[in-house]
């Protein structure tokens, strides 16, 4: 598999997708003030965004849609009402950019995370009360299906899943994260209908609760270290701005090495 698919001819336009999913690190709180003038003024014409959010972590409130959107640094809108923030989603796309320089078609990026939910019970494909799941689920099927209406060719190419804080609170759910990730990938590559769909996992930092992160940590890499297609990226030692969250610096660095990452893992046979 080549990194991006042909090039677009007529009136058929091609794009790949990558859905950016897990918990407040995916959503990003990075200040875009905190970044330099040319971070802030990069060009991304040629990359979409869809960002779907709730109003807070309460499963009842609404999912809001942007819709498809210019990627424009701090325009995606936040769970939390913040504003002028961003995720993972800058680094990637500035470094998908770098990887191709002769590329031309747009990236679009496919979004949907919530903060303080688990993969144990919210993201859990199966159990009760998995809201998040299902509305990851919903986000993905009706963001596809709105590329085609638009007259978009597209080609699903991978996942980056940032997501583990909130099983860290807890000795039970950081010692199931290994059976519950590994599911979790496995319903995602059902439903996009890829056995082999990369993803990309940025592991985690808790340092309140530091005993459940290194469970959650080994977890996350004893899954990527058994799937070929899938791969880890360590953030312990990115820039946080607290005991969890990544601040802009990580934040872009995260987003980076997913993308190194996400190359290698779609150029495997």
């Amino acid at each position: 598999m080549s990194f991006y698919i042909g090039h677009s001819t007529g009136l058929v336009k091609h794009l790949d997708v990558f859905i950016l999913s897990g918990q407040s690190n995916a959503i990003g709180y990075a200040d875009v003030s905190d970044l330099s003038s040319a971070l802030q003024n990069a060009d991304r014409t040629n990359a979409i965004i869809q960002d779907r959010y709730h109003n807070s972590n309460d499963a009842n409130t609404t999912l809001n849609n942007t819709g498809w959107i210019p990627m424009v640094i701090g325009n995606t809108a936040l769970a939390n009402g913040y504003t002028g923030r961003f995720g993972p989603e800058i680094g990637f796309i500035d470094r998908v950019f770098d990887l191709t320089s002769s590329y031309t078609r747009k990236v679009a990026i496919l979004k949907y995370a919530v903060g303080g939910n688990s993969l144990a019970i919210d993201f859990d494909p199966t159990g009760a009360g998995n809201y998040a799941y299902q509305k990851l689920a919903t986000t993905i099927t009706n963001g596809l299906a709105e590329l085609l209406t638009a007259g978009y060719i597209y080609t699903v190419k991978g996942v980056i899943w940032m997501q583990g804080e909130t099983d860290a609170k807890s000795a039970t759910d950081s010692s199931n994260y290994q059976t519950n990730l590994t599911a979790f990938i496995s319903a995602i590559r059902t439903l996009i209908g890829n056995n082999n769909l990369p993803f990309v996992i940025g592991n985690i930092i808790r340092t309140d609760e530091a005993a459940n992160a290194i469970t959650v940590r080994a977890a996350q890499a004893a899954v990527t270290s058994a799937d070929a297609y899938a791969s880890l990226v360590d953030t312990t030692s990115m820039s946080h701005s607290d005991n969890v969250h990544l601040d802009a610096a990580g934040q872009i660095a995260f987003g980076t090495e997913c993308a190194n990452e996400m190359k290698t893992l779609i150029a495997l046979p």
